[in-house]
């Protein structure tokens, strides 16, 4: 069973993420904000992550660029309501492998999670 680390400090949010991975047959690990997301990554160990950029205590930016220097091959992928190519850019730049606006499409981010594995 893969393994997803989801970062969101929006606990609708991230309470509805983790439902729909958990239907679709993965394990599911949430942080409620970046911080947590880094120290679960070094704990867990996940096949994936979920963030989000705009976050307490540390940035989805600072979880892609945590994760990348554990580990070069961790899919990421991004869900932020943050539409700004700048910002999306530099996602992409820090290492992120996917973004998907908020709000989503549980269908729709289930599929472009299966892409990234």
């Amino acid at each position: 069973m893969k393994k997803i680390l989801v970062a969101d400090d929006q606990p609708m949010i991230l309470t509805a993420i983790s439902r729909h991975l958990s239907k679709a047959g993965y394990e599911v690990i949430e942080a409620e904000n970046g911080l947590l997301a880094i120290n679960k990554f070094d704990i867990e160990k996940p096949d994936a992550v979920v963030t989000d950029l705009l976050m307490p205590q540390a940035s989805g930016l600072d979880v892609i660029a945590h994760v990348r220097t554990k580990n070069q091959e961790t899919p990421i992928l991004v869900l932020s309501t943050i539409g700004n190519d700048s910002v999306i850019v530099e996602a992409f730049k820090s290492g992120a492998d996917d973004y998907v606006r908020k709000p989503f499409v549980p269908k729709d981010l289930l599929s472009r999670i299966k892409e990234l594995f």
